[in-house]
């Protein structure tokens, strides 16, 4: 795990773009991350003097080339609608199953917290990351799955 100062956003670009993800995330089954988004990306190192943003460019075909099965992006609007966005991260899945996140803005809570009971409870990693938006998210808030084929 980790957190805060510790998270990197090396640790989610390929190596081409000055990453190391077939070290760090792509040795895990989950990957989650919780922190800021955009339609951009998402963002790393909030309050330093200079934030980095990781983009799906700097995951093209390189989440889950090894081991990684699921990320979980609890982040805003880092799924948003834009069909070219919504291709881009698609382009990212390489063996991934899953990517979840939101489509709007989320509320700022401990959506791991909700998402890990539900899967301990039984639920899909689908099912439970809807579940956990569903007990936490207000409404209007929105969260998308996007699924390998």
């Amino acid at each position: 795990m980790f957190g805060n100062t510790n998270a990197w956003s090396t640790g989610w670009r390929r190596s081409a773009n000055g990453g190391s993800e077939n070290s760090y995330i792509d040795t895990l089954d989950l990957a989650y991350f919780a922190g800021h988004g955009s339609t951009a990306g998402i963002l790393f190192g909030v309050g330093e003097p200079t934030p980095t943003t990781v983009t799906k460019n700097d995951a093209l075909g390189a989440w889950g080339d090894r081991n990684l099965d699921w990320i979980g992006l609890a982040a805003c609007n880092v799924l948003d609608d834009l069909v070219s966005n919504l291709q881009s991260w698609g382009e990212a899945m390489n063996g991934v199953r899953l990517i979840m996140g939101f489509k709007t803005v989320m509320n700022d809570v401990a959506h791991s917290v909700e998402f890990g009971k539900a899967i301990c409870d039984g639920y899909t990693f689908t099912q439970a990351w809807f579940r956990a938006a569903d007990k936490l998210q207000s409404q209007g808030r929105v969260t998308r799955v996007l699924a390998e084929q």
